[in-house]
C-alpha cells in the first residue's frame, strides 16, 4: 500500500512538473518580468524561486498569471527552505499584502507567522504566493471580514488558508485523475523525477540560507517605527468615514546607502586588487564637484546618499543586462590570439584539448563555451554560499553570483578592462 502511494505521489508530481515546463514560454515573454533575466539561471525552478523569494508583488503576479493551479505543487515545500527563511517569506507576503490592501496587521505577527508555518509548511512557494494573491484580490472576504475595518488578522488568515487548502486537495485529486488507469508499480522515470525533486529542494535550501543572511544584513541597515495613518473614505451610504490604522514604516539608517554600495563594489570590483575605499573616495570627490558646480540646495549627506542609491541601481542594472556579453567578449579576446579550438582550450583552461578536431576554428562555438561556463558557475554556487557564510563575508544572491563570475572571468582570464572602471569614473594609474 505504501509503495503504491509513493508511486502515485511521484506521478501526480510529475504531471504538475510537466504543466510547469509547458508554461515556461508564457513566463519568459511577460513584460512584467523583464527586470529579472532568465538567462542568469540554469533551470526554470531557480528562476521562479528567485522571483517568488525576492521579486515584487507585480512580478509574482506575472508568474502566477502564467501558471495554472496544476503547477502549484511542482516546486518544493517551504519547509525545505528552513524555518527562519520560510517564516520570513510568509511575513514578507503578509506585509506586502497589507500594503496592497491599505490596511494594517492586527495581532502579533511573529506568533501568527510561526503558527502558519507550523501548520502549513508543507505548502509550496508557489502556493503561498497564490494564497496571498487571492487575499489581495479579495477572493475570500465576506461582509463580516473587512480588512479595512478590522485589519488583516490571524482569524482571517486561518479561515482563508483553510479554504485554500481545500482547493489544493481538489487540485491534487484532479491531477491524480490524469494518471493511467492501470497503476504502475515502479515507473521507469521515478528515479529521474526524484532526482529533480532533490535538486529543487537543495536549490531552495541554499536560496533560503542566502535569504536569511541578506534579511539580517538589511535589518541592520534599517530602522522601524509605527505611524498612525488617517484615511477618509465614503461608506456605502455615502457618508464620509475616517479610518485610523497603524502602518509599519521601515527607513534606512544614515549609513545604509553607503554600506550597500561599498559592499557591492567590493565584490564586483575589488577582486582585481583595486581598493574599494579609493573608489568610493574618488566618487565622493566627483559628487562634491557636481554638487558645488550645479549649486544644488540640498543637505550634503542627503545628496551623497541619493547619489549612492542611484549608482547602485545603475551598477546592478548594468550587471544584469551585460554579464553574458562581457563573458563572451573575454572569450573572443582569447580566441583572437588562439583561433583554433585546441589552442583556445589550452589558453582557457591550461589543459590540452582532448577532442578530435583541434585545428577547427573556435569562433562559431564561443556562445556554447559561454553557456558551459555559466552552468559550471551554477554548480559552484552552493559551495560559494557555504564558504561565504562561514567566513561571514557579504553573500550574493544566485543571479548576482553568476553575473560576478562572468565578469570575473572576462577580466581575469579574458583580459578585458573591468566595466566598472568607466562607470565609476576611476582614473587609471
Amino acid at each position: 500500500m505504501a509503495h503504491s502511494i509513493r508511486s502515485a505521489a511521484t506521478n501526480h508530481y510529475h504531471i504538475a512538473l510537466a504543466y510547469l515546463y509547458e508554461s515556461a514560454p508564457k513566463i519568459f515573454s511577460d513584460e512584467r518580468l523583464q527586470a529579472t533575466n532568465p538567462a542568469l539561471f540554469e533551470t526554470l525552478e531557480q528562476y521562479l524561486t528567485e522571483v517568488l523569494l525576492h521579486g515584487t508583488p507585480v512580478q509574482r503576479n506575472a508568474i502566477l498569471d502564467s501558471l495554472g493551479i496544476n503547477c502549484d505543487i511542482s516546486m518544493p515545500e517551504i519547509r525545505h527552505m528552513g524555518r527562519a527563511a520560510g517564516m520570513s517569506l510568509i511575513e514578507k507576503y503578509t506585509v506586502e499584502t497589507c500594503r496592497i490592501l491599505g490596511c494594517d496587521f492586527k495581532g502579533d505577527m511573529p506568533t501568527v507567522v510561526s503558527m502558519l508555518y507550523d501548520d502549513y509548511g508543507g505548502m509550496t512557494i508557489i502556493e503561498w504566493a497564490r494564497f496571498f494573491q487571492h487575499i489581495a484580490q479579495s477572493k475570500y472576504k465576506d461582509e463580516y471580514q473587512s480588512v479595512n475595518t478590522r485589519g488583516l488578522n490571524a482569524e482571517f488568515l486561518r479561515d482563508w488558508i483553510e479554504q485554500f487548502d481545500t482547493t489544493r486537495g481538489d487540485m491534487v485529486h484532479k491531477l491524480r485523475k490524469e494518471l493511467p488507469d492501470v497503476p504502475v508499480a515502479e515507473p521507469q522515470n521515478a528515479p529521474t523525477i526524484e532526482q529533480i525533486r532533490q535538486f529543487q529542494r537543495d536549490a531552495v535550501a541554499i536560496d533560503g540560507q542566502v535569504h536569511n543572511w541578506r534579511t539580517e544584513y538589511e535589518f541592520k541597515l534599517t530602522t522601524r517605527r509605527i505611524e498612525r495613518i488617517r484615511d477618509e473614505r465614503k461608506s456605502d451610504d455615502g457618508k464620509m468615514v475616517v479610518y485610523e490604522y497603524d502602518v509599519p514604516i521601515i527607513e534606512d539608517t544614515e549609513r545604509a546607502a553607503y554600506t550597500r554600495l561599498y559592499d557591492f563594489i567590493a565584490v564586483f570590483y575589488g577582486f582585481t586588487g583595486a581598493s574599494t575605499k579609493d573608489a568610493i573616495t574618488d566618487l565622493t570627490t566627483i559628487w562634491e564637484f557636481e554638487r558645488i558646480t550645479l549649486d544644488i540646495e540640498v543637505e550634503v549627506a542627503k545628496f551623497y546618499r541619493s547619489r549612492s542609491k542611484s549608482l547602485l541601481v545603475q551598477l546592478k542594472k548594468f550587471v544584469v543586462e551585460n554579464h553574458r556579453g562581457l563573458l563572451t567578449a573575454g572569450l573572443r579576446k582569447i580566441a583572437e590570439a588562439n583561433p583554433s579550438t585546441g589552442a583556445f582550450i589550452k589558453a582557457l583552461t591550461g589543459k590540452d584539448y582532448e577532442g578530435d578536431k583541434p585545428h577547427t576554428g573556435i569562433e562559431p562555438h564561443i556562445q556554447d563555451v559561454a553557456t558551459k561556463l555559466i552552468r559550471e558557475f551554477h554548480d559552484q554556487y552552493g559551495d560559494y554560499v557555504r564558504e561565504a557564510i562561514e567566513k561571514d563575508s557579504f553573500v550574493l544572491y544566485r543571479d548576482e553570483y553568476i553575473a560576478l563570475r562572468c565578469i570575473h572571468h572576462a577580466v581575469i582570464t579574458g583580459g578585458i578592462e573591468h566595466p566598472f572602471t568607466k562607470i565609476l569614473n576611476i582614473e587609471q594609474q
